[in-house]
């Protein structure tokens, strides 16, 4: 693993899958991967329209209008953010969001062969790996810290049965 690592997006682009406050990294990026001349596409899910962020917000700051899902189809289309997977693209897949969402993602990912990078929702105490309060397991069995060696994780070095 390595220190304090955040996406790398990659041609011929990125998909942004954001749940809940995983949008909020996403947002930066994808205005600087569109600036860059990369693809980018944002798909945005929440519970209901009442926590939905500001839709022309999103599209002011990205450059790009994010496709949005609510789970009660108050906003956007009906269902949970991963009905908007798109199995056949060939762009990298970024997830940020609650852990059952990144583990949807990273199931998805293997069974499609798709590329992917999670940012891990853990709780960061300090922030510098003293506290140990954000520890993930990795594939090879390790405990890796979020704040120091992620957040931001390659989807096949976790174990997704331990998060």
């Amino acid at each position: 693993m390595r220190a304090g690592t955040g996406s790398t997006p990659a041609p011929p682009g990125v998909e942004c899958i954001a749940g809940g406050v995983g949008l909020a990294p996403f947002i930066f990026l994808a205005a600087h991967e569109a600036a860059e001349g990369r693809r980018v596409r944002l798909v945005y899910g929440e519970r209901d329209a009442g926590a939905v962020f500001d839709p022309a917000l999103i599209a002011r700051l990205t450059d790009h209008e994010a496709e949005l899902y609510t789970e009660d189809g108050s906003a956007g289309r009906r269902g949970l953010v991963t009905a908007g997977l798109d199995p056949t693209s060939r762009a990298r897949l970024l997830g940020c969001g609650p852990t059952p969402l990144l583990r949807a993602l990273a199931a998805f990912a293997r069974e499609h062969g798709r590329d992917l990078q999670v940012s891990v929702e853990e709780h960061m105490g300090c922030g510098i790996g003293t506290c140990q309060g954000c520890v993930v397991r990795s594939a090879d069995g390790r405990w890796v810290k979020a704040c120091i060696e992620g957040s931001v994780f390659p989807a096949d070095e976790l174990d997704w049965g331990a998060i």
